[in-house]
């Protein structure tokens, strides 16, 4: 199993370990809940060591960008970031992830974990002409600062454990706690962030999880505008809801949705919300069941729980 330098630190501070995608990370320090909220009013610290970081520099490295990603990476200043998915020529999502623009000739790609080694081989057949693929993932450090605004550092990875412990210090009079990926998880739904693997997969387009807002079809061609284009147009047989539970336990990834006592789609993304302290979840339904106010049920333990498609993100943070 992958470790990241700050290993032996956060088994030092009393976390739950667990195999997350192949790494050993912490899933908490102290309660679930009580990290969440820590980010939500304060600030949290997060080791993200695992994700990975590519890098594409050269004088075609734009023009293989935009082949690659759905989003238009032209029309973004240096030096800043947008969030893509990655797709095939079939419209389905290789990998989510964030383009740093550097220069018109440097880009920064930081992959999900569980898809660096996939994303590397599928990145790596897309390039042509003159262009440099380079994998730092190893020698790249970062750590997360969320809460409230949030900020994600980069650095050397031999730095990890001097950095770390810098922003504990430096943070301790605005209550800076570290936050493992329970909270995380909790974090990332309230705000309809997707998880690759549960929201979007090899099975899925933009268009099905409402990502419509990342593709830029207007750019030209890229792999998968064909069939993205046509969804747009025509339509998809599936959607991406928001959806909100009453009392009771929990939605879970997997829990069938069931509209007349009949299976019509699957969650794919769900908890008791420690902000809004109700159940929410995420779930592929027809189109028919996608409008704010539809009404289905969610299998819970066998038995069917009554849900309504309500507006996402769940959480939206108040302005300053």
């Amino acid at each position: 199993m992958n470790k990241t330098p700050l290993c032996s630190v956060h088994e030092a501070l009393g976390a739950r370990m667990i195999d997350f995608g192949g790494w050993y990370m912490p899933v908490q320090y102290t309660s679930i809940i009580e990290e969440h909220e820590t980010v939500r009013i304060k600030a949290g610290l997060f080791d993200l060591f695992h994700m990975g970081e590519f890098w594409l520099s050269g004088p075609d490295a734009m023009a293989n960008i935009q082949r690659i990603v759905c989003q238009d990476v032209e029309f973004i200043s240096d030096r800043q970031i947008v969030y893509t998915p990655m797709c095939r020529p079939d419209g389905s999502i290789v990998d989510d992830l964030l383009v740093y623009r550097w220069n018109p000739e440097k880009f920064l790609l930081v992959v999900n974990a569980a898809n660096m080694d996939k994303d590397l081989v599928w990145i790596s057949s897309q390039l042509s002409g003159d262009v440099q693929f380079e994998d730092h993932s190893n020698i790249t450090g970062l750590i997360a600062i969320q809460g409230p605004d949030g900020f994600e550092l980069y650095f050397p990875a031999d730095k990890c454990a001097e950095m770390w412990d810098a922003l504990l210090e430096a943070g301790k009079p605005y209550g800076i706690k570290p936050i493992g990926l329970g909270a995380r998880d909790t974090l990332r739904l309230e705000a309809r962030l997707m998880l690759y693997g549960n929201d979007i997969h090899d099975g899925t387009t933009p268009i099905e999880a409402n990502l419509d807002w990342t593709v830029k079809l207007g750019k030209g061609a890229f792999n998968g505008s064909d069939v993205i284009r046509k969804q747009k147009e025509k339509g998809t047989e599936k959607t991406l809801v928001g959806f909100e539970m009453g009392k009771g336990p929990a939605p879970r990834h997997g829990y069938p949705v069931l509209h007349k006592g009949k299976k019509v789609g699957e969650v794919t993304s769900g908890t008791m919300s420690p902000t809004m302290k109700k159940n929410i979840g995420l779930a592929y339904v027809p189109p028919s069941l996608k409008e704010i106010g539809s009404k289905f049920d969610i299998e819970v333990r066998g038995k069917p729980v009554p849900a309504t498609v309500i507006s996402t993100p769940f959480y939206v943070r108040p302005k300053a």
